[in-house]
């Protein structure tokens, strides 16, 4: 039995991600937490330390972890090694806390906790700049859009809950099948009505009629330039923003009124206030100019002078690595629109330890671990509010999220307060 346990944490991690491989459907993630549950609560009745708790469901979430956000080693092998890690304790660490309570108290404060601390852990990913709400568990049914019209309420983290409250029913279902205990059909029930309700009320507004106001043709590039091997190496930015300039040109209609080029499409900084006389805008108003009606988007890295000092000076050609050090640099969103100025928005959710500034650290990481992990010390800065990109007819109004910031959910909610009906998602 206790030897069991163990495979059933392995098996409990293979089945949990894959809700998340895209050929397959979310909704596997509502049995994949059964197998924890059973470890969580067969350890305790044998008597066994919560420490043994932890370490019997620790291997299925390390094997969870590996299995959905390994591919972080394209990035940063270190990188990946530390999310792998640190997302598996996390877990882990829920299940202990929640044990202790268990043993302490009752069944039903154990299992209550169990649930909060999870939310709770969920709570600090999305708050903590060492932490990611990648793996929330909410952000598991993104495919299965159909049955989560209700996040529009709850946010990802309602979603979190009816995963976990399904998980937990359903646990309690085969508890009582397995034993032959009564109230079999009652939590049946339970579990029917925690399906049927949420899913029900979803799919009927997924499939209300809708009639929309107005329409606009946008054109999507997405050059095929690897980001780990070819985007930072070869060809130049310039040849590259040509290549996709060219892609799109070949395919705007006389109905195109957006065209969207991908995160750091420019990877070559420029002053922001000098855009006027910068070449990439000079190769995308070539584009624009020969369109009536045309908007563009554009990934950029950008820079802002500290004072009106360097404001003064000449652009730099290329990279000017001490005029760099005096400015902020960003991760940006350009949109250039006919009869406006150039705007940006700065990525303001930045990756840990690889975008993000870290300061006060000791020299060892500054130097050694930080560059090992694809960044620099130098970072990128943030804006406090959300930037919406408005077109020259207003219709479309645009939340320029950057790559990273897609995954958290209420912090896009603050472009849709401020104006957006469309969020792009600009991503190498």
């Amino acid at each position: 039995m206790k030897n069991r346990l163990w495979l059933i944490s392995l098996a409990g991690g293979i089945l949990g991600s894959l809700a998340w491989n895209d050929r397959a459907t979310g909704l596997i993630i509502l049995v994949a937490l059964v197998p924890f549950m059973h470890i969580f609560q067969s350890t305790i009745k044998e008597g066994a330390s919560s420490s043994l708790v932890f370490l019997r469901v620790l291997p299925g979430f390390i094997i969870f972890n590996l299995l959905t956000i390994s591919w972080l080693r394209n990035a940063s092998i270190a990188g990946a090694i530390y999310a792998v890690l640190a997302n598996s304790f996390l877990m882990s660490t829920v299940f202990w806390l929640a044990s202790v309570i268990y043993k302490k108290s009752s069944s039903f404060l154990g299992f209550v906790s169990l649930l909060t601390f999870w939310i709770i852990m969920e709570h600090l990913n999305s708050r903590l700049l060492i932490l990611t709400p990648w793996l929330n568990l909410g952000n598991t049914l993104g495919n299965d859009v159909a049955f989560i019209q209700w996040y529009d309420i709850t946010g990802v983290a309602g979603g979190t809950l009816w995963i976990l409250l399904f998980n937990l029913a359903l646990y309690f279902f085969f508890s009582t099948l397995k034993t032959g205990r009564p109230g079999l059909l009652k939590k049946l029930l339970i579990l029917l009505l925690l399906f049927i309700i949420p899913s029900g009320y979803s799919l009927l507004k997924y499939f209300k009629t809708y009639t929309p106001s107005g329409s606009t043709e946008i054109l999507i590039v997405q050059p095929n330039i690897d980001p780990y091997t070819e985007k930072f190496s070869s060809p130049s930015f310039e040849r590259q923003l040509d290549r996709m300039l060219s892609m799109a040109d070949e395919k705007i209609s006389g109905e195109t009124r957006w065209v969207i080029l991908p995160e750091t499409a420019i990877d070559d900084p420029f002053y922001e206030e000098e855009v006027y006389d910068n070449k990439y805008y000079h190769m995308i108003d070539s584009l624009l100019s020969s369109h009536d009606g045309l908007s563009l988007l554009t990934g950029a890295t950008t820079m802002k002078s500290p004072g009106d000092i360097y404001r003064q000076q000449p652009v730099p050609a290329g990279r000017d690595k001490n005029r760099v050090k005096q400015a902020e640099i960003y991760n940006s969103a350009m949109m250039i629109s006919p009869g406006k100025d150039p705007a940006f928005y700065h990525k303001s959710k930045l990756v840990p330890g690889i975008e993000k500034k870290i300061r006060s650290l000791p020299a060892v990481v500054q130097e050694k671990i930080i560059p090992d992990l694809g960044g620099t010390m130098t970072g990128y800065g943030t804006q406090d509010e959300r930037t919406v990109f408005y077109g020259p007819d207003s219709l479309v109004r645009i939340a320029p999220v950057i790559c990273y910031e897609s995954v958290y959910g209420d912090f896009i909610t603050g472009y849709i307060r401020n104006g957006s009906n469309l969020i792009v998602i600009i991503t190498n």
